[in-house]
């Protein structure tokens, strides 16, 4: 069986990226040569329109009176340069994204598929939405949005993310930015960035409750497990913020006798026996490294969520440096080198976890 562990650590990984940044920087300006010259040119813009609602609202708010025409001619101006703008910044930021993300898997000798999430995406209305303050809900003035506003969570990444059971929170909005598919020993995986809210509306007002900002992986394994086993790397923390139980009322907290770490973990499975098959030494000795370093860099509660159900493998790892909707400022090396480190880290906690696991389960 082929292994996908190619680095040992985040150093060599890291020292990796740097001592090739170089040519990664070159092989990714290759790639979306056709599109940068229109993007530089649109971001000037872009800044250029910024700055004139900027001077818009100071003229309106400090000068005098007779000013009011030249503020109305900026703000106009302003916003119709920004709003011709962000679709080039919007392209070009795609397509670097889907460069960086085929670039990284190559390194774990994977190719990546790009696939258009396009049923999952809500309208753009919710990109003026705030992102990063989990769990907490907004309220907004029904006027930010289109009356015939509809959130969906059809599609691929949502079927696969209601199948994970990792999720038992309501939400009705997944907003998917990056996503891939690639073959895992002639198997599918699937790997997003995802934006999950929940959205309710009352007459006047509109809330939004952000769920869970991060990657999402699905992998079909070898064959169909009989029980199903989820798995938090915070201790009484399983299922918090993204939900408040597990669907099935069966699970149980299981021990799997694992030194420390175990003490950090939380485990429920309606499996016991099949659980303590799959969650080897190996994959705690993994998952306890992922966890160490995120500690290390400063992430309080790195809630890494993981579920084996049926014949996939799911894992949930929620990270701040997801940019949905985001774009890039520009292709050079530094900013080369963080974005790959951004995407090649937490794959390769993934894969290190997915190589313990293809071991074990055979067909």
């Amino acid at each position: 069986m082929k292994s996908y562990r190619r680095f040992e650590s985040e150093q060599e990984l890291k020292e990796h990226i740097r001592d090739n940044f170089e040519t990664y920087v070159h092989l990714l300006k290759e790639k979306i040569a056709p599109l940068e010259e229109n993007y530089r040119r649109s971001y000037k813009q872009g800044v250029v329109g910024i700055f004139l609602v900027i001077a818009s609202i100071v003229t309106w708010y400090i000068h005098p009176p007779i000013l009011i025409p030249l503020s109305l001619l900026f703000l106009y101006f302003g916003i119709k340069m920004i709003r011709s703008a962000l679709p080039v910044v919007y392209s070009f930021n795609k397509a670097l994204n889907q460069a960086s993300y085929s670039l990284v898997f190559k390194l774990f000798d994977l190719e990546a598929e790009y696939f258009e999430p396009s049923e999952e995406v809500t309208p753009k209305k919710l990109d003026y939405l705030p992102k990063r303050l989990s769990s907490i809900k907004y309220v907004f003035p029904k006027k930010f949005y289109h009356d015939t506003l509809t959130p969906t969570v059809s599609g691929k990444v949502g079927k696969l993310l209601d199948h994970s059971m990792l999720m038992t929170e309501p939400r009705n909005t997944i907003q998917v930015d990056d996503a891939f598919t690639s073959k895992f020993s002639n198997r599918e995986m699937y790997i997003a960035e995802l934006d999950v809210k929940h959205i309710e509306r009352s007459r006047r007002r509109v809330f939004v409750k952000n769920i869970f900002s991060g990657l999402f992986v699905a992998l079909e394994l070898p064959r169909t497990l009989e029980g199903k086993t989820f798995i938090s790397t915070e201790l009484g923390l399983l299922f918090q913020d993204i939900g408040g139980q597990v669907f099935d009322p069966d699970a149980v907290e299981t021990e799997l006798e694992w030194n420390d770490f175990e003490k950090l973990l939380e485990v429920k499975t309606t499996n016991p026996i099949e659980a303590r098959y799959i969650l080897t030494p190996d994959f705690m000795e993994d998952l306890f490294i992922w966890w160490r370093d995120r500690k290390q860099l400063g992430d309080k509660k790195l809630q890494v969520r993981l579920s084996f159900v049926g014949n996939h493998m799911y894992v949930l790892f929620p990270d701040k440096r997801t940019r949905v909707g985001n774009a890039a400022l520009r292709v050079q090396a530094h900013e080369t080198q963080k974005h790959l480190e951004s995407i090649a880290l937490p794959l390769m906690h993934i894969l290190n976890l997915i190589d313990d696991v293809e071991h074990r389960i055979k067909s």
